[in-house]
């Protein structure tokens, strides 16, 4: 993990583009300039040596030394080109540890002013940490936030506060945004209100839990897509299982929600992450997606579905909304529980212009009605999608036969 960076030459440092930092190990701040205090360091060390190896009941030997943390450090002040910055604090991760670990994060910054791509994937506790920390990168284009604490006994209201303001401070640069909600333990309203107005923005990607379709958090959600509607590109708008309901809304409550209502008429791409549904209301999800998906007939030019695996009778109704002669889509990912020859010959029929096809399937027949059967495992889908790209190369070229 660390030997590549240590053997790093002053002059291919210099030539490092992307980093990405996870520095909780450390446990303990150390000075940015001039040379480490070699005792301090060295206590660290001992001391997370001694918990490393009393969790596994064994020495644990595979940390740097002291002297080796010290030339990380120097490595990572010689990175004067980065243009993509991941900075990660894990749910497996020490988070305490990491806001005593700053040092690798002043070091990162010290030399970033041509940073393009910035993640910040942290719980909100390592973000109030390192936010007062962070320049002002003028040419930052991609940014990444998630929201996640590691305690839900604070309102985490001045890290929201700085995050707005972080992202407020580069509206001037900003072209791709993502922000991820993995669940309501913290409300991102206050997010969401306090972003203003991005001129260069094109491209959103949200991430939320299924239980926020239908509280205030929502509405903010709507705020701040009603800001970016008119300049959206590229939106892609992903639900996850709540964590505190087990039973997922229906698609006629999903796509009830406000943040379906809204329209974005200059939309290309649109990746859409759905409730993960079954069988027996796929004719409500056929009906529902299909009005939805209407508002894009005529702009996009790409469509993923994920979380859900589709049935062949929506599917239809899919192509049926985009298909024909002037169809412009040329982009398709979606799964499905069968590859069938009736599927193929549907998507190669109607969607004429279609240039990228990408099919996650559980298992292969030859004639798909619609309809499932007990004799299929979800623990299949990965083996045969992986075959499924040699298997489509070669089905382009000799037709298609499953028989």
């Amino acid at each position: 993990m660390f030997h590549g960076t240590f053997c790093l030459s002053s002059l291919a440092a210099c030539r490092v583009r992307t980093l990405a930092l996870r520095p909780h190990l450390f446990g303990e701040s150390m000075p940015t300039a001039g040379g480490l205090q070699f005792n301090r360091l060295s206590f660290m060390w001992k001391s997370l040596k001694n918990r490393m190896g009393k969790r596994k009941n064994q020495p644990y030997n595979n940390l740097p030394s002291p002297a080796s943390t010290e030339r990380l450090l120097r490595k990572i002040n010689e990175m004067t080109n980065l243009t993509s910055l991941t900075v990660g604090c894990y749910p497996s991760d020490d988070w305490e540890s990491f806001n005593k670990a700053t040092a690798f994060l002043d070091a990162a910054w010290m030399h970033a002013s041509r940073l393009r791509k910035l993640r910040l994937d942290l719980p909100l506790e390592c973000n109030h940490a390192i936010l007062p920390t962070i320049p002002h990168f003028h040419d930052l284009e991609d940014l990444y936030i998630l929201i996640r604490v590691e305690s839900i006994s604070e309102t985490h209201t001045d890290t929201l506060s700085r995050l707005v303001t972080f992202v407020n401070l580069h509206s001037s640069t900003l072209v791709r945004l993502a922000i991820d909600v993995p669940s309501l333990e913290i409300d991102p309203s206050p997010l969401f209100f306090g972003i203003q107005c991005l001129p260069k923005l094109v491209s959103v990607a949200i991430e939320l839990p299924s239980d926020l379709l239908q509280t205030q958090p929502n509405k903010a959600v709507d705020a701040f897509l009603i800001k970016h509607m008119m300049s959206l590109r590229e939106l892609q708008v992903s639900f996850s299982e709540s964590t505190y309901s087990y039973d997922w809304p229906t698609p006629d409550t999903f796509f009830s929600s406000s943040t379906f209502q809204l329209s974005f008429p200059s939309l290309k791409t649109l990746d859409l992450g759905v409730c993960f549904w079954n069988f027996q209301i796929d004719t409500s999800l056929s009906t529902e997606l299909v009005k939805y998906l209407s508002k894009f007939r005529y702009t996009l030019t790409e469509l993923a579905i994920s979380n859900d695996t589709l049935c062949f009778p929506v599917i239809q109704q899919i192509v049926l909304l985009f298909g024909g002669a002037d169809s412009v889509l040329r982009s398709l990912k979606i799964r499905v529980h069968y590859l069938s020859c009736d599927l193929l010959d549907l998507l190669s029929r109607d969607l004429p212009n279609l240039h990228e096809l990408v099919l996650d399937f559980n298992s292969i027949r030859d004639k798909d009605d619609g309809h499932t059967d007990d004799s299929y495992h979800w623990e299949k889908a990965a083996l045969v999608g992986f075959y499924f790209f040699i298997w489509v190369h070669l089905a382009h070229t000799v037709g298609f036969d499953l028989g």
